[in-house]
């Protein structure tokens, strides 16, 4: 398995953690989990992350893309 690969794998695996963590905080605050919701909660975290450190986490918008992309 090429780097990239490696990278992109690994990318997916995060993406997939963030949708469950901010699903499993949500749902423990009492507010919606569906699509929507997740997406605009993940997306307040990219931007947070983006402003502390100047950079895209791959992770949040992999999770971002696979949220909003209808099936």
């Amino acid at each position: 398995m090429s780097a990239l690969s490696k990278q992109l794998e690994q990318s997916f695996d995060d993406a997939c953690q963030i949708i469950g963590q901010v699903a499993i905080q949500k749902a423990a605050r009492g507010e919606e989990t569906d699509r929507h919701s997740l997406v605009e909660e993940i997306k307040k975290l990219a931007k947070r992350y983006n402003a502390l450190t100047g950079e895209e986490h791959q992770a949040m918008r992999m999770a971002i893309e696979s949220l909003e992309r209808p099936f």
